[in-house]
């Protein structure tokens, strides 16, 4: 009905689709539609879907957020500097350096972790057979991970 047309765009906007245009040049809509296609062929729909490493990551920059806030209290409170003129400069303090702690972390290093967890999956489905001949130690790890 008129709801395909918007399914088939909505499906083939998935994070998988970066690491398709930066390996293979398609464009966004088409590197969706190839890595769900990929991996609907191996079987591995279950796998990719499973959000445990984004997961991690978030409880990781929530962290980082947090420890940042608290860092931020204690130049507030030890160094007397003055983040905003607001009657509560602890909550302040601490909500400006949390959220830059988390935004920062989120975006800087842990988005790199997330991309190249995307890329090594993209790889390994796409081409296990280059990945088996250039890491052939890597390789079997994976394989027996993955058969487990």
């Amino acid at each position: 009905g008129c709801l395909d047309p918007c399914d088939s765009y909505l499906r083939s906007c998935n994070r998988w689709s970066f690491t398709y245009i930066g390996m293979y040049g398609y464009s966004f809509v088409e590197a969706g539609d190839k890595s769900l296609q990929l991996f609907e062929m191996r079987g591995w729909m279950e796998v990719v879907d499973d959000p445990l490493v984004q997961n991690v990551l978030l409880m990781a920059s929530v962290v980082i957020g947090g420890s940042t806030g608290v860092f931020a209290v204690v130049v507030e409170e030890t160094d007397g500097f003055d983040f905003t003129s607001f009657h509560q400069p602890v909550i302040t303090a601490f909500v400006i350096g949390s959220v830059l702690g988390y935004v920062l972390s989120n975006i800087l290093l842990l988005g790199v972790v997330g991309s190249a967890v995307n890329t090594i999956i993209v790889c390994f489905a796409a081409g296990p057979f280059d990945f088996e001949k250039n890491h052939p130690e890597m390789s079997r790890e994976m394989r027996d991970v993955w058969s487990q």
